[in-house]
């Protein structure tokens, strides 16, 4: 993969994902309005079961065939077939033990018969693994994303329409089957690939370290996801649940939009500079440096708009959940500064060290959210905020140890953009307190977002000047509406991104 691909992967993969939080800020709220908190609780408890199957299977079989520097037909086939029999034995036993699974959740009749009708998809997943790969390796990213945006969209008005209509819960799974459906079917048509019947076991076979090494870390991985949702589904209801799906689903939007697009493109840059270790650390800090750019005032200027903003949407309904809301955003904050440890791992050969830093995790997910839960859901989501700070102190250290970047140096990379950002969420606060009890959510919300950008920008052109003019040729090239804006400025917010590093430095 060229740099020019590497470009074009995180630019388009930016904007599906911009245009996805958009549609499902849009589907949220008109859903938040007609749905409720509780049957959005008792829906995200369909991702406990579903979402380990798709999401192993999913990593197993992409992971497995990036890795092959030209994957055969054989190789395709195979993994598809392998998958598709796990998938579909799975789909199964889901929709033959529905309400056992259903009554283990704490769910009840609905959420059986959610499980069922979900369970029927899960098959498709292999063919949505597959076919991504295939547009990744002819470096079809354009394809891929419009693919990801038009099934997303469709499956937004969808949700809106019969949310409208007064479908309730059913409208988000109808939206879901509607989204898995269309993607796959487009992504075979653009692909042009449709698996053959065939299967060899030393295709296989060739696979077999890396996909089970995958397997296991996207078992992991889901497992530090989905403690959180069982631990207060079990303990503290569906309603919590629903509160805290809703703000988790939230944060998760803003961090695949504005972090993980650069994942895959600094893990295949890893593994072409795997023996340069002065390149691995400049490309860590960098990584680093570049995303937490945005993701930082987006967070902070969230959790301090988010006691208008939530009721403004979703509803007074919601308003208990400003609270989580809040807590999740800061929580999310870690992202830019860990989320490509893995990517450097994989990268240079050493998955096992980001095993050991998914258990020890996992370990910390478990502890925290037992011992908070009985003390409700403010207290879960501080633990998280703990949790993951002790993560990410662990996890500097481990890489510290894997290419000797000094601790120091991974907390200062985005530290400008934090401190920026910090400004401007505190004068929005100050904004809110001030203002809200005069004036409506819609004159507080307008006045936020009128002022809060310009004072980013002024404490980033003071704090982080290189970052500043990086954002200013961008708005230049958005406001002159040059072709593919975004896929330069990619490759800008990571010069400038090196360029505060050596700033820092100095």
């Amino acid at each position: 993969m060229t740099v020019s691909q590497m470009a074009a992967s995180v630019a388009w993969g930016t904007m599906a994902k911009v245009l996805q939080l958009l549609a499902t800020l849009v589907t949220l709220a008109v859903i938040g309005h007609y749905v409720g908190p509780e049957a959005f609780g008792i829906f995200s408890l369909l991702w406990v079961v579903v979402g380990l199957v798709e999401q192993t299977l999913h990593s197993a079989a992409v992971d497995s065939l990036v890795a092959q520097r030209e994957p055969s037909e054989r190789q395709y086939s195979s993994m598809f077939w392998s998958c598709f029999a796990v998938a579909a034995l799975a789909a199964a036993s889901v929709a033959v033990f529905n309400t056992p699974i259903a009554h283990w959740l704490g769910g009840d009749a609905l959420l059986a018969a959610l499980l069922f009708y979900r369970a029927l998809f899960i098959p498709l997943t292999p063919l949505l693994s597959v076919t991504q790969t295939v547009l990744m390796k002819q470096g079809k990213f354009k394809s891929f994303a419009q693919a990801e945006m038009a099934a997303s969209l469709a499956a937004a008005a969808i949700a809106i329409g019969l949310a409208l209509a007064g479908y309730g819960v059913w409208s988000l799974l109808i939206s879901e089957l509607v989204r898995i459906g269309l993607q796959a079917l487009m992504q075979v048509w653009v692909s042009r690939w449709w698996p053959r019947l065939s299967w060899s076991l030393t295709a296989m076979t060739e696979m077999a370290a890396l996909g089970t090494q995958s397997v296991g870390s996207s078992f992991l991985g889901f497992a530090i996801r989905a403690t959180p949702r069982l631990v207060i589904g079990q303990t503290l209801g569906a309603q919590a649940l629903g509160y805290f799906a809703m703000a988790e689903r939230l944060c998760d939007q803003i961090v695949r939009i504005l972090v993980l697009p650069r994942f895959d493109p600094i893990k295949i840059a890893a593994s072409r500079s795997r023996d340069d270790l002065a390149s691995l650390r400049q490309l860590l800090l960098t990584a680093t440096s570049s995303s937490s750019l945005l993701a930082y005032p987006v967070l902070l200027g969230g959790a301090a708009l988010a006691p208008v903003l939530v009721p403004a949407v979703l509803g007074a309904q919601w308003l208990p959940a400003v609270v989580v809301v809040q807590l999740m955003l800061i929580a999310s904050l870690r992202s830019p500064l860990s989320a490509f440890f893995a990517a450097i791992f994989i990268g240079i050969g050493k998955p096992g060290k980001h095993t050991v830093l998914q258990v020890t995790q996992l370990s910390l997910t478990v502890l925290c959210c037992v011992l908070a839960a009985p003390f409700g859901l403010t207290a879960v989501c501080f633990a998280l905020i703990v949790r993951n700070a002790v993560s990410w102190v662990i996890g500097t250290w481990v890489m510290k140890r894997a290419i000797g970047i000094p601790v120091a140096s991974q907390a200062g990379a985005g530290f400008d953009h934090l401190a920026a950002s910090a400004l401007m969420a505190g004068a929005v606060i100050v904004w809110v307190q001030t203002s809200g009890h005069w004036l409506p959510s819609n004159a507080v919300l307008l006045g936020a977002l009128l002022f809060g950008p310009p004072i980013y920008g002024a404490a980033l052109a003071r704090l982080a000047p290189n970052s500043w003019l990086c954002v200013c040729a961008l708005a230049r090239r958005l406001t002159h509406a040059e072709r593919f804006a975004i896929k330069p400025s990619v490759a800008a917010t990571d010069t400038i991104g090196q360029g505060n590093l050596r700033k820092q430095a100095r």
